[in-house]
């Protein structure tokens, strides 16, 4: 990562914002964030012993521990590959870069733990998709059919009163919800071996 005074931050495949957060490119206020990683490390680094280059590093995993791999965080075996951090706040926005085509790429909000919690999807199969799972009872609030495409950044924003994702800015999905509306914990979830996220950034709205 490289900060350039005025400007804010500037790493690869994230566009530079101004000193109020305004966008130049496809990343949305990334001004002052509580969570900011480019996930560069030493390959097999685990994802809880990764300092991030902002924050603090995930708390809790479930399945196979994700990696640093090729300064991504990388899936390393199928099934469900789970990071999950404390943000410190409710109402936020959390982004992230999709860097090559992944059997399905979820961003967790409002985590309560596994059975209580909300995630956004995107899948090969081009389901884009906000579900809630409540009392491990899993509903689709709302969803289009986007094709994936390799090096996509998925933006998610949590009002505390809707939950709304876009692809790149555009295809946006909205769900009115005040469910887990004070749970501060987010995370990713990697389906299948290699699937992989870059540029994660969290911040209050």
């Amino acid at each position: 990562m490289s900060v350039e005074a005025g400007i804010g931050f500037k790493v690869s495949n994230v566009k530079p914002v101004d000193a109020v957060g305004n966008s130049f490119g496809n990343v949305k206020n990334v001004f002052d964030p509580v969570l900011f990683d480019t996930f560069t490390g030493t390959n097999g680094t685990t994802v809880r012993n990764h300092t991030p280059d902002i924050g603090s590093a995930a708390t809790a995993i479930l399945g196979t521990e994700p990696q640093i791999q090729s300064n991504q965080l990388t899936a390393m075996a199928a099934g469900a590959n789970r990071a999950l951090w404390d943000s410190g706040i409710t109402n936020k926005v959390m982004q992230y870069s999709c860097p090559v085509n992944a059997l399905q790429v979820i961003g967790l909000v409002r985590y309560q733990d596994g059975g209580n919690r909300y995630y956004v999807v995107h899948s090969t199969g081009g389901l884009f998709a906000i579900v809630s799972v409540i009392a491990s009872a899993f509903t689709t609030v709302a969803s289009a059919t986007v094709a994936f495409s390799a090096g996509e950044t998925i933006t998610i924003v949590d009002d505390g009163n809707n939950i709304t994702a876009d692809i790149d800015g555009a295809n946006t999905i909205t769900a009115a919800t005040t469910t887990f509306n004070t749970a501060t914990q987010i995370g990713i979830q990697l389906q299948d071996a290699t699937t992989t996220i870059d540029n994660l950034i969290v911040r209050a709205l």
